[in-house]
């Protein structure tokens, strides 16, 4: 995969659901990349999932069906802007 600054990023509200999700993702054979949660976007430590844009809505979708809360991000400069789920 390429860097998470191609991606979008989604955030969970804790390293389960994260690791839920990722499990989730890969059954589904959803490209996904376990990564350290940007710090633009959380001082917290915590991990993230990075998503390419193309397979965004289908993660969406699986994520929802798994009843997986969630927050998106994406690259904008500099910073992260949050993006509507």
């Amino acid at each position: 995969m390429k860097s998470a600054e191609c991606k979008t990023i989604f955030i969970f509200d804790s390293v389960h659901y994260v690791l839920k999700a990722e499990k989730v993702l890969k059954k589904e054979n959803i490209p996904c990349e376990l990564i350290p949660v940007p710090r633009e976007i959380s001082s917290d430590c915590g991990m993230a999932l990075a998503i390419d844009e193309s397979a965004g809505g289908v993660a969406r979708e699986k994520l929802a069906e798994h009843h997986l809360e969630f927050y998106i991000f994406r690259k904008a400069g500099k910073g992260y802007f949050k993006a509507p789920v």
